[in-house]
């Protein structure tokens, strides 16, 4: 089940640690008038959260994708996206990117975070 800031399962508390699979993506929001869109992947990685340590995480992502947008689209998505396995997740994230494969329309970067 996903979880990310605004989903319905965000009030879903917990203060153990949970293993997650995880990936950060962003893309602007509306048309980019002239200018191909810039869509931003992370790797899917590992680690254990609670569910305070994945909004923090989330709340980490969404200012760094901010960072890295272009600066006259400051309307962007920044989606932190938990799974529970690699499997999973890996499917999400081939999904995701198999949206936005024109290269006339977007560029695809794949971003360290």
């Amino acid at each position: 089940v996903p979880f990310f800031i605004g989903s319905p399962f965000e009030n879903m508390v917990h203060k153990d640690k949970r293993e997650y699979y995880y990936f950060g993506w962003s893309r602007p929001m509306g048309a980019v008038s002239g200018n191909k869109q810039i869509i931003l992947f992370t790797g899917i990685k590992k680690g254990a959260f609670t569910s305070d340590e994945v909004r923090q995480k989330a709340n980490e992502w969404g200012d760094y994708a901010t960072k890295k947008r272009d600066p006259h689209n400051n309307f962007c998505t920044s989606d932190l996206n938990t799974y529970p396995s690699y499997q999973v997740a890996q499917k999400v994230l081939e999904s995701f990117k198999n949206d936005y494969t024109d290269p006339d329309k977007y560029i695809i970067q794949t971003v360290s975070f």
